[in-house]
């Protein structure tokens, strides 16, 4: 990478991100290798010597891979953390890796935060809560849980305003080609009705990626 970003090809791209919501972002072989050394020097700033241990638990975000380029240009031994593995697991790898510093950016609460449903003027707002009231490990998730409860639940209500069946009003919001298949055929083998229900049944209807 260096060895681009000091050639003739410094100012093409090497990294191209597309993030769940739509947004592309693009870095060059130069701008990769700035932020990746910028990240190196914090690792230095932070006494983080050659050999020892970054954990980094993020989603597949830009910041993931400058930090390992960055890391591995520290000299550092990176070791990627998965969220789904919950706070106790997270702790004892990194316990027994003898962590020096571990890159956490929003505490991965953003987890599935961002709605894969086309919702005109969009804006997430997510708050970050370390002292959960209901173990999160357990379910596996930590912030997916939470937010996919919150955008599902939202969507009901949404359409349940517009006088809308539920999966209908979803498919009516969504583009994505594979979400929609998912969403069409698990309707069709559950045999998906909006027909009146008796007294004390319900039926309700999520989706997730």
């Amino acid at each position: 990478m260096d060895r681009h970003a000091q050639g003739p090809l410094r100012a093409r791209t090497a990294f191209r991100f597309l993030g769940a919501s739509g947004r592309r972002r693009e870095l060059s072989y130069g701008a990769l290798a700035a932020a990746s050394s910028r990240f190196a020097n914090v690792l230095r700033s932070l006494g983080v010597g050659k050999g020892e241990a970054v954990f980094l638990l993020c989603g597949r975000i830009p910041e993931l891979y400058i930090a390992t380029l960055g890391a591995l240009k520290n000299g550092s031994v990176v070791s990627p953390l998965f969220s789904a593995f919950g706070p106790e697991p997270l702790a004892t790898r990194m316990q027994l890796g003898e962590a020096k510093v571990q890159i956490s950016p929003a505490g991965s609460g953003d987890r599935n935060a961002i709605p894969l449903y086309d919702i005109p003027n969009q804006r997430v707002n997510w708050h970050f809560v370390a002292d959960m009231p209901v173990r999160v490990s357990a379910l596996r998730g930590l912030g997916a849980y939470c937010n996919v409860f919150s955008i599902e639940s939202l969507m009901d209500e949404l359409a349940l305003e517009a006088g809308a069946d539920p999966v209908e009003y979803r498919l009516r919001h969504l583009k994505d080609p594979r979400a929609r298949k998912v969403i069409e055929v698990t309707a069709e083998k559950f045999g998906w009705k909006n027909d009146p229900l008796p007294e004390g049944h319900g039926r309700g209807f999520a989706f997730a990626r």
